[in-house]
């Protein structure tokens, strides 16, 4: 608990002491946990190129994509991941170059809080944080990182697209070389967009990961098994990214707390 004593001007002009006030100082600490994944982890940032278009549109101003613009699975499952930019394009932390927003596994944790006695998901909002470990392109979104496991071979959506543009498996693998050995690969899902209409989309995925990361919390506010216990509870109800159970229903990016022993 920190004093500090406030002083005051008497009517004379000359400086007088009044009583100490307390500052109450709040405890914070700090955790080093790692989550492991119970099924895949399918991020989606959103595309730098989409992301233009949208505020060149807003603004009236010529898009530079065309709607008659053939589509590149290759492309398309690459810019939905979220990439650690350090000391340039393309830097590794942790052993990866790919991430996940930091706040979103804030967000996961913070709904167990809904249902746990004597707290409240508003309270938990600022009661704890996730340190994040970089950022990814033009200097947004504060990551947290994904390890995974290298990848060997194409997966089964990789040899279709090899088919489809005439490469050979050793051209895709070169083409994925950098993906598969950071742990993710291409999958491919018939999705149901807002017009109605059903499309295939590429995305990539982690099928087996783990996330290490460091939490601030206070402990004046919350124990550490309450908290232990509302990210492992996230795990199974809320999980990370794409088709997740709190968004789908689906069990994809579901995870637990690794053993800390």
């Amino acid at each position: 608990m920190a004093t500090k004593t406030a002083k005051k001007k008497s009517t004379n002009g000359a400086a007088t002491t009044r009583k100490n006030i307390n500052i109450l100082v709040k405890t914070w600490k700090l955790m080093n946990l790692t989550v492991e994944g119970l099924n895949r982890l399918v991020p989606r940032a959103m595309d730098a190129k989409v992301a233009e278009d949208i505020i060149l549109k807003q603004m009236k101003m010529a898009t530079k994509s065309s709607k008659d613009e053939a589509r590149d699975p290759v492309v398309e499952a690459k810019s939905g991941l979220y990439r650690f930019e350090l000391d340039g394009y393309g830097s590794e932390v942790m052993g990866t170059k790919y991430g996940l927003k930091a706040v979103a596994l804030k967000k996961a944790v913070v709904r167990p809080f809904k249902t746990i006695d004597k707290y409240s998901m508003q309270d938990a909002k600022g009661g704890f944080h996730v340190m994040a470990a970089g950022k990814c392109w033009m200097d947004r979104d504060d990551l947290i990182p994904i390890i995974s496991t290298p990848v060997k071979g194409l997966s089964f959506t990789e040899k279709q697209i090899a088919e489809w543009t005439k490469l050979s498996e050793a051209e895709m693998l070169t083409l994925m070389e950098e993906e598969h050995k950071y742990g993710c690969c291409i999958r491919e899902d018939i999705v149901r967009i807002q017009s109605g209409a059903s499309i295939p989309r590429y995305r990539c995925e982690f099928n087996t990961w783990k996330i290490p990361f460091e939490l601030e919390f206070n402990s004046d506010w919350c124990s550490e098994e309450i908290l232990y216990n509302a990210i492992d509870r996230a795990g199974r109800e809320v999980g990370l990214g794409e088709n997740r159970p709190e968004k789908s229903g689906d069990n994809w990016g579901t995870f637990r707390v690794a053993d800390t022993k």
